[in-house]
């Protein structure tokens, strides 16, 4: 968020994709720097949720110029079609299309829901973007993010959007490698933090560890994050008490949902 909060200050022209958007948290930040935002959400609870801070978020465009929303309850894959989702009775967000992922996260009975699957290269057919435009893929997809970057791989080499993706790191459901092996020959550089050391030799990832998931950055550009590697506090009750009320003097009306209000990041999300 600081990222991004530095580079879309200098008036860059980004469309932000939110590929596994939950209730919007990244995309409705964005959206309030002025950039459009594409969300993806096939949870029928968090689209429902995401439609309601939109309604919201539509009031705060009568006191600042906000980007426009994009809200598809949809999921995209590598393919078209009906798909299953599996909903994670205790954990908010892990979700997923593979039912494994979440049978491995304690879920031993996930509740299957019926989704609508198309691929990011369909969903961008026929769209009109400005030519030459900048894009920022936030990929967060509970392990089915290969086959999600399979999908998008026309639009993906025409475009060269950065890619912050959560990736899986060991066993039988590893992602990162499969990923980098997708990414890395296009020109990508990978950044990961310093929890995550990987070794990349001829454009291919050789060493990475053992890890459950972490989020790592694709981008063509080189990009120095080392100003941004700091933990995200969980907020006292004073705290949110704070942010609260810096919430309603600046008329960010769409972050009242009690959803978004509960989410345990600083004061100055």
């Amino acid at each position: 968020m600081l990222l991004a909060a530095r580079c879309l200050a200098k008036g860059s022209d980004v469309v932000f994709f939110d590929i596994g958007a939950n209730i919007g948290m990244f995309s409705f930040f964005v959206a309030r720097a002025g950039s459009d935002c594409h969300i993806f959400e096939p949870h029928p609870y968090y689209y429902r949720v995401l439609q309601t801070r939109a309604r919201w978020l539509s009031l705060e465009r009568l006191f600042r110029r906000l980007g426009n929303l994009y809200i598809n309850n949809i999921a995209l894959s590598n393919r078209v079609g009906q798909g299953t989702l599996y909903h994670h009775s205790t954990k908010p967000g892990s979700h997923s299309l593979d039912r494994e992922m979440v049978v491995g996260e304690g879920d031993l009975t996930p509740k299957p829901i019926p989704v609508e699957m198309i691929t990011l290269d369909q969903y961008v057919s026929g769209k009109s973007f400005k030519k030459g435009g900048n894009f920022f893929l936030k990929v967060d997809v509970e392990g089915a993010e290969a086959d999600m970057i399979t999908g998008g791989m026309g639009f993906i080499e025409n475009n060269h959007p950065d890619i912050l993706i959560e990736v899986r790191g060991g066993g039988e459901g590893c992602t990162f490698k499969a990923i980098a092996d997708m990414l890395l020959p296009m020109g990508y550089n990978l950044y990961t933090d310093q929890y995550t050391p990987c070794k990349v030799e001829g454009g291919k990832l050789v060493e990475w560890p053992i890890f459950s998931h972490a989020d790592v950055l694709f981008s063509l550009k080189k990009v120095d994050l080392e100003p941004f590697s700091c933990g995200w506090p969980f907020l006292s009750k004073k705290a949110k008490w704070l942010r609260l009320f810096r919430r309603i003097m600046f008329l960010q009306l769409a972050d009242l949902h009690p959803q978004a209000f509960r989410k345990p990041f600083d004061v100055f999300y």
